[in-house]
C-alpha cells in the first residue's frame, strides 16, 4: 500500500511513505528507553488496514497501518505460522485454530486441533488436514463443523485453487 517498513534492530519500527520517504509513524517494541527493547522478528503481513509483526520474544502485535497505534497483541511460540486475515477475522493456529476479531482481538471461536497438520481457506470455509488422513470443513464465521472426509491415503498438503480444494497425497497423487 505504498509503505516501506524499516526495522532498525533497536526495537523501533518505522513506516515510511514509499514515494518520498516521509515518516508516517514509528512503533517501539518494548521500552527502548529503559533497556527493555525487543527486536522485530518478522513483519508478517499487512491487510485490511492492519500491520502484523512478531517480536523476538514471540509476541504478535496488531498495529493500525494508518498511524502505527497498537490494536492488540498476544503471545505465541516460535513454531506458530503467520496469521491469516480474511474478512475482518484473524485466524491463527496456536494450540488450536482460533478466530479473533481483527480490530480488537476478541476471541470469536476456537477449534481444538492438536493433531492438525495444515489448513487453508476457500469461500467462507476452512479446510483442516487432521493426522494426514482426515479433512474437516469448518464454517469460517463460527467454527462449526460442516463435514469431514476420511481418506485412505496420507495427505501431504491442502491447496485451494480456482474454487477447488486440491489434496496432494504423500504417495505423489
Amino acid at each position: 500500500d505504498g509503505v516501506v517498513y524499516v526495522d532498525t534492530q533497536t526495537g523501533i519500527i518505522y513506516a515510511l511513505r514509499a514515494s518520498d520517504g516521509k515518516l508516517l509513524w514509528h512503533f517501539a517494541v518494548g521500552n527502548p528507553t529503559n533497556g527493555n527493547s525487543l527486536l522485530l522478528d518478522t513483519l508478517l503481513s499487512t491487510a485490511n488496514g492492519v500491520t502484523v509483526i512478531r517480536t523476538n520474544n514471540q509476541i504478535l502485535y496488531f498495529l493500525r497501518s494508518q498511524d502505527g497505534s497498537q490494536l492488540w497483541h498476544y503471545a505465541v511460540d516460535a513454531t506458530t505460522p503467520p496469521p491469516d486475515i480474511e474478512n475482518g477475522i484473524v485466524y491463527t493456529s496456536y494450540r488450536s485454530l482460533q478466530a479473533r476479531r481483527l480490530n480488537d482481538g476478541k476471541l470469536l471461536w476456537h477449534y481444538a486441533m492438536d493433531n492438525g497438520q495444515s489448513y487453508t481457506f476457500q469461500h467462507g470455509a476452512i479446510y483442516i488436514n487432521i493426522e494426514n488422513q482426515i479433512v474437516l470443513r469448518l464454517n469460517a464465521q463460527n467454527g462449526g463443523l460442516l463435514w469431514q472426509l476420511q481418506m485412505h491415503k496420507e495427505i501431504g498438503a491442502l491447496n485451494e485453487q480456482n474454487g477447488m480444494l486440491l489434496l496432494t497425497m504423500l504417495d505423489g497423487t
